[in-house]
């Protein structure tokens, strides 16, 4: 399943910035060194999650989207620390475009990067969905 580079969860006692350069480490073994002077905050995503089964509940959830870039695609590559990642593949807006069409499983909240304008029709039945979620 393809995700974020890098995801974590936000926990006592640290903060979003710390959170930030810990998780980099931690996933995708990229050193604070590497992350402090480039990392920038870009945006917000809120959305409703729920686990499929009886009995589950709906969550709101709040991810905290920062951007890092790289200067190039071979200096410094993200490796596998702690194992929650198998591995890293560098793909651009077209590849992930294409590999929706093609069904491939991918994490909703890990669409950010790719353009409005592409997926124009997806946010705003995304949207429809949220609304409709909170009427209920």
């Amino acid at each position: 399943m393809l995700d974020n580079t890098v995801a974590g969860g936000l926990g006592y006692p640290h903060g979003l910035w710390e959170t930030v350069v810990k998780e980099c480490y931690e996933e995708g073994g990229l050193p604070p060194a590497f992350v402090e002077p480039r990392a920038k905050p870009t945006g917000v995503l809120l959305y409703i999650y729920q686990q499929q089964g009886e009995g589950s509940i709906a969550q709101p959830e709040v991810e905290y989207i920062y951007d890092l870039p790289f200067d190039d695609e071979t200096s410094v590559v993200p490796k596998p620390v702690d194992g929650e990642a198998e591995s890293f593949v560098l793909m651009d807006v077209q590849e992930i475009l294409l590999k929706i069409m093609q069904d491939m499983d991918i994490l909703p909240q890990s669409l950010n990067q790719t353009t409005q304008k592409s997926l124009a029709e997806p946010i705003e039945e995304c949207r429809f969905l949220q609304d409709d979620l909170l009427l209920e």
